[in-house]
């Protein structure tokens, strides 16, 4: 029995795509993944006409209906369905795959870091660890205060002397001193010579002399270059900033759709669809993270939304949101799946694939765009030195106003306590 496919007559054949470049181009019909199937139709005498019902990649619905490339494919309106189509698993129960060829990825182009705010400039010097280990060192400093004043007072003979200094006797003094000397201030008066204090309390002196050293010259650094939060790099990273990333689209999120971890369950959760004009407006807010797939041969995607001014305030995550390698679809039992496959082979192990897709990042896509998209792997920092600013001493003015309203706090109820007390229970002068 004849083979009908190898000679099939200038049969017309329809694809459904639409303009994805460099993938796809639908009017002049062109593009890497067209290629491919235009090399079908040379080599099996048939001729390609491009169908697109506005549906993008579409949809099989519960009841039958269908629409987009998937629809169209699953009910014969196309013969072929070529738009950077990845190896989703909702499209397999109705459509077949083409063999693969190279492999895609997507990631997100997300906002810049932004320069670190100036009311966390004091504590960015030591890390979280640092700061607890820093409070603990002042609490243990006062208990010790306490401690080795209460046994000098009680069994040493500088009972009299130490009593007369009125100094560490309390516990809320110990914790106040403590609180000074972590900021290298001295005592009011000498302390009493050869006492156990004395060189407990020089001990300490050079423990946060040295602590202080060292926080005095990284606040310097922080203080003369510029500061950025981390960048999101990794899928963990997104899912714990609860970003929300826009598409026109929810087969952006097939290959993510049905994974148990954590972040991607969130990840999933916070993509959102808008249409075109919509996402032209969302894009430059630099508040959400838009769509961008590598391509196998190092070019980009490019999208009407993502500008050039888009791109310039962007950071593009260094991992991908998802990959898979690109496939044509075609009906279920299509006669033509087998010749595609070997259209492809052949395409692949001549390199013209790679080839191609230069050729039509040449043509369609923006060079300029595609070294910028290049340039936003990596975080740009601008970390020259620059003149200290007001913004540089606001966390300073923001503890100081703090100590200042704690201060007048605690004066007006001393005030009001003294007063309450009575002129007859008020201390007398000796």
């Amino acid at each position: 029995m004849p083979d009908m496919v190898k000679n099939l007559q200038n049969k017309t054949l329809k694809i459904m795509t639409f303009d994805y470049d460099p993938y796809t181009h639908f009017e002049p019909l062109d593009g890497t993944e067209i290629k491919l199937i235009q090399e079908f139709c040379k080599k099996h005498n048939c001729s390609l006409v491009a169908v697109d019902d506005g549906h993008f990649w579409g949809d099989i619905f519960e009841n039958g209906t269908s629409d987009g490339l998937a629809g169209m494919v699953y009910d014969g309106r196309a013969d072929f369905g070529a738009a950077a189509v990845y190896l989703w698993l909702p499209y397999f129960y109705f459509v077949d795959y083409s063999t693969s060829y190279l492999y895609s990825a997507s990631t997100l182009l997300v906002p810049k870091p932004h320069p670190v705010s100036g009311w966390k400039t004091p504590f960015m010097p030591f890390d979280v660890f640092t700061w607890i280990g820093y409070g603990l060192s002042v609490i243990m400093a006062a208990v010790f205060m306490y401690v080795i004043t209460y046994f000098t007072v009680k069994y040493t003979r500088f009972t009299e002397a130490v009593r007369k200094r009125r100094m560490f006797l309390d516990k809320l003094d110990c914790l106040f001193r403590a609180l000074g000397l972590a900021v290298l201030q001295q005592p009011s008066t000498p302390l009493v010579p050869n006492t156990p204090i004395r060189h407990l309390f020089t001990s300490f002196e050079f423990l946060f002399l040295i602590t202080s050293s060292i926080y005095a010259a990284e606040l310097a650094s922080y203080l003369t270059v510029p500061r950025y939060e981390k960048p999101i790099d990794t899928l963990i990273e997104l899912a714990d900033s609860g970003m929300i990333w826009i598409g026109e689209h929810e087969s952006w999120t097939y290959s993510l759709r049905g994974m148990t971890d954590p972040e991607i369950v969130t990840i999933v959760n916070n993509y959102r669809i808008f249409s075109h004009e919509k996402l032209r407006q969302l894009a430059p807010t630099g508040e959400y993270g838009l769509i961008v797939e590598r391509l196998p041969g190092g070019q980009y995607t490019e999208q009407e939304h993502v500008t050039d001014e888009v791109v310039a305030q962007s950071h593009m995550m260094a991992e991908n949101l998802f990959g898979s390698p690109p496939v044509i679809a075609v009906r279920k039992g299509s006669p033509y799946r087998k010749y595609l496959n070997k259209v492809i082979s052949n395409v692949l192990c001549g390199g013209f694939y790679l080839y191609w897709e230069r050729e039509m990042s040449r043509k369609y896509l923006h060079s300029r765009r595609q070294l910028a998209l290049r340039e936003a792997e990596h975080p740009h920092y601008k970390d020259i030195p620059k003149r200290l600013t007001i913004s540089h001493i606001q966390g300073g003015l923001y503890l100081y106003s703090l100590g200042i309203t704690i201060s007048l706090f605690v004066f007006i109820l001393e005030l009001f306590h003294f007063k309450a007390k009575g002129p007859k229970n008020r201390p007398k002068d000796k």
